[in-house]
């Protein structure tokens, strides 16, 4: 059998123009310049149309070596130079071709494509505050009518199903906590916590739990922040619990927390080596540094704008990016990895340090370092990363039903006693101090300042063993 004759390529001075206008492309498209990346992609059809069909054949196909130009970097290109033409380089062309192809049938871009366009758009701008909740609706999977109509029976009888339902003094404590709402939007709020409890406990949906859960009031208070009315806020905080934080509030094992929070752990070891060292040198719990992240996915710790900002991303690219964002925190909490003074890690205040460094963090500058890790190739790929451990550190099932405290008496990493005092340091942080992440706690008068007793307050108590 003879070999297949190799392909031509062309020479070097066809090579290097060829990489010149992808270079010229990439910048334009990168500036959001939609005429001036019309007129750099007409240069390059031009320059191709001019070529030999076997020269033409070899740069398109991949074969010929272009320097600093892989097939990765052609595809990611070519991706986002697609959605430059979908949002014409602002959030404004964005939701109009989004209104335009809800009122028209013959709007070629699909779901996908406008999915695609929103996340090539949303690391180099943020939408204000009317393109805002077209954003999040459509991540959502809703619109304002779709919204009113599923939520109407519920929303309008709500006042009636606050005296049934046995969670409202709590969910009403919680809402007179929550800060930054707006005049009557503490109303809104509790309609939407307690619309969603009694829909869960009337089966309306898939989940038999339908009580409510302390730290639900921060999910569902985000989109009345962004400006959604309360159809849409709670279509929002539904596909919230449903996507980012699934299984955190109804699993009363506990068993997708300990997961992730495992999860987090082997991505600090392998991609913040140092960091991880000096938290294992100073006994403190990843848990400490979690807990805000994946249960209040940071409403708790961040400043207003910088927490919307950081739900925009979080909507469209789901809760993998919680984790990019997390370890983009992370990278920082030691700016030079060196030891405190006393040379001892147990005097250093991580949990403090990462508190501050949240309230005050550049929400754009934090993005663009979560997107380098979302964005790496190879097996450093995070979304790979993440399922992979989730696979590892899933609970058996046949330990499903056991309370945590027994579930990690099966695991090789986690005991008993460290999960009572992680979860102990947690309460004591929730209801209004902050630890340290070795059990000392100090108030701080914050949102969920003085703490209370309750069988719905999280986490839940952990049973002795």
């Amino acid at each position: 059998m003879c070999p297949a004759p190799a392909a031509e390529t062309p020479g070097q001075d066809v090579v290097a123009r060829y990489c010149e206008l992808l270079n010229e492309l990439d910048k334009t498209v990168y500036l959001g310049d939609l005429t001036e990346a019309e007129t750099r992609n007409s240069a390059i059809s031009e320059f191709l149309g001019g070529l030999d069909r076997k020269y033409r054949a070899s740069l398109e196909d991949g074969h010929a070596v272009l320097p600093g130009w892989t097939g990765r970097r052609i595809a990611r290109l070519r991706d986002r130079w697609q959605a430059l033409q979908l949002h014409g380089g602002s959030w404004i062309g964005w939701c109009k071709r989004l209104g335009e192809s809800h009122s028209s049938e013959d709007c070629e871009a699909s779901r996908e494509a406008f999915l695609g366009a929103a996340r090539d758009l949303v690391y180099r701008q943020a939408p204000d505050a009317e393109q805002r909740p077209a954003l999040w609706c459509f991540c959502a999977g809703t619109t304002e009518d779709t919204a009113q109509r599923q939520s109407q029976d519920f929303l309008l009888d709500s006042a009636g199903r606050s005296a049934e339902n046995k969670d409202f003094e709590e969910i009403m404590l919680d809402v007179e906590r929550t800060p930054n709402l707006a005049q009557g939007q503490n109303m809104s709020l509790a309609n939407i916590l307690v619309t969603y409890c009694t829909r869960q406990s009337t089966g309306e949906r898939l989940s038999a739990e339908g009580h409510y859960v302390q730290g639900m009031h921060m999910l569902a208070a985000c989109p009345l922040w962004a400006g959604l009315s309360e159809a849409r806020a709670l279509a929002v905080f539904e596909f919230v619990l449903n996507s980012l934080c699934v299984g955190y509030y109804v699993d009363a094992a506990f068993a997708a927390f300990q997961r992730d929070v495992q999860v987090a752990d082997a991505l600090i070891a392998d991609r913040l080596p140092q960091l991880s060292a000096a938290l294992r040198a100073a006994g403190v719990s990843t848990m400490m540094l979690t807990f805000d992240s994946l249960l209040c996915l940071f409403t708790r710790s961040m400043a207003l704008k910088s927490v919307l900002r950081l739900w925009d991303v979080f909507l469209l690219e789901g809760d993998v990016a919680v984790f990019a964002v997390l370890l983009a925190l992370l990278e920082r909490l030691l700016p030079d990895a060196q030891l405190p003074a006393d040379g001892m890690w147990e005097s250093f205040p991580f949990a403090e340090r990462l508190r501050e460094q949240s309230a005050h963090t550049d929400a754009e500058e934090l993005l663009g370092r979560a997107e380098a890790h979302l964005d790496r190739p190879g097996e450093s790929n995070l979304r790979e990363q993440v399922q992979r451990l989730r696979r590892k550190f899933a609970v058996p099932e046949h330990h499903q039903g056991e309370g945590i405290v027994e579930v990690c008496k099966h695991s090789d990493l986690h005991s008993d006693d460290w999960w009572n005092q992680a979860l102990t340091q947690v309460r004591g942080w929730w209801d209004g101090g902050i630890s340290d992440g070795r059990g000392a706690n100090r108030g701080h008068g914050g949102v969920a300042s003085g703490g209370r007793s309750s069988s719905s307050s999280f986490p839940p108590a952990v049973p002795q063993g």
